[in-house]
């Protein structure tokens, strides 16, 4: 069932968006509307599965992290095979059902080859794969919610290497916790963990400091409004028109995140759109503005996907600080 939702909604949606920590009561005022009625309606698009959940966009990559797309077109799958199931493992970081060339996208980290070859045994022992692709993942992107408001406002949050930074298990605690819920109070998140809300405060603030925790998002359930999640493989003719052939694909407000990629790939861009026809002009534009730099655009739909996850302790970690 599509949902028609009503300018406050959208904007509602849109502010929250961009920052999920924001007290209720500030936004409110933003909003220029009561508070009750804020929580009201937010409570009901999430209650829809409009707003599917708010998470902290980690930045593993600081954490030592190596982050990799794996393609998979497949035979048949295993009567074991769960995309729900499959997503407990700790290092599949997000599983998308697909039509198009490929049937499975899935979004993987590791620390090292063994990491990372447990989480492909673990796929590969459950689908009979036909073909596959692994792509390295250089620098994720992602950007707000424009296309709600049709604003001009381009938030960017990147997820790459900077440094290595430690933390210890408290952090990885915390971290764990926001990405699973960005708008946890300080109060629940220093019951949870034994701190006070100011050590909280405080370990919170030195993770965004340093890079790590990158910014809030909400997971937005674009079925539910009516359009299509697609995913466009791209690859370029050359390193050099790069750059300007990321601030075009940037310039799309409904372009919500955008990938540079190390495979079979240069590009993954993200697009929601309403149609097939949409998404098809937006692939015209694009070979339109760089007619000799595109050698190929596979077009994907995510059909079904899991929720994001973008940091888990491993279980045996959890209560056992130093």
């Amino acid at each position: 069932m599509i949902d028609n939702l009503d300018k406050l909604d959208k904007k509602i949606i849109y502010e929250i968006d961009l920052n999920p920590r924001i007290s209720l009561n500030i936004l409110a005022k933003k909003l220029r509307i009561n508070r009750n009625t804020l929580e009201y309606r937010l409570d009901n698009l999430i209650k829809k599965g409009i707003i599917k959940n708010f998470f902290a966009i980690v930045n593993g990559f600081n954490l030592g992290f190596n982050y990799y797309k794996y393609l998979v077109k497949v035979n048949k799958v295993s009567e074991d095979f769960s995309l729900e199931k499959l997503f407990q493992e700790e290092n599949i970081v997000w599983i998308g059902e697909t039509d198009g060339y490929w049937d499975f996208a899935f979004t993987l980290r590791a620390k090292n080859q063994d990491d990372l070859n447990n989480a492909l045994n673990l796929i590969n022992s459950l689908i009979n794969v036909r073909e596959k692709s692994l792509e390295i993942i250089n620098i994720a992107s992602v950007f707000n919610e424009r296309w709600l408001i049709d604003s001009k406002e381009i938030k960017e949050i990147p997820n790459k290497f900077y440094n290595i930074t430690k933390i210890d298990k408290v952090d990885k605690e915390i971290l764990t916790i926001l990405s699973n819920n960005a708008r946890e109070k300080l109060v629940n998140i220093s019951n949870r963990i034994k701190l006070t809300p100011e050590a909280v405060a405080k370990r919170l603030k030195n993770l965004e400091k340093s890079k790590i925790i990158m910014g809030y998002k909400a997971r937005i359930n674009y079925s539910l409004l009516g359009y299509d999640y697609y995913h466009l493989l791209l690859t370029v003719s050359s390193i050099e028109i790069k750059k300007n052939f990321l601030a075009f694909l940037k310039s799309f407000n409904n372009c919500i995140t955008v990938i540079e990629l190390l495979g079979k790939y240069d590009i993954q861009a993200e697009f929601i759109a309403k149609s097939h026809a949409e998404i098809r002009q937006i692939i015209d534009e694009l070979k339109k503005n760089f007619p000799d730099q595109i050698q190929e655009i596979e077009r994907l739909v995510i059909v079904k996907e899991t929720k994001i996850k973008t940091f888990k302790v491993p279980r045996s970690n959890l209560h056992n600080r130093p």
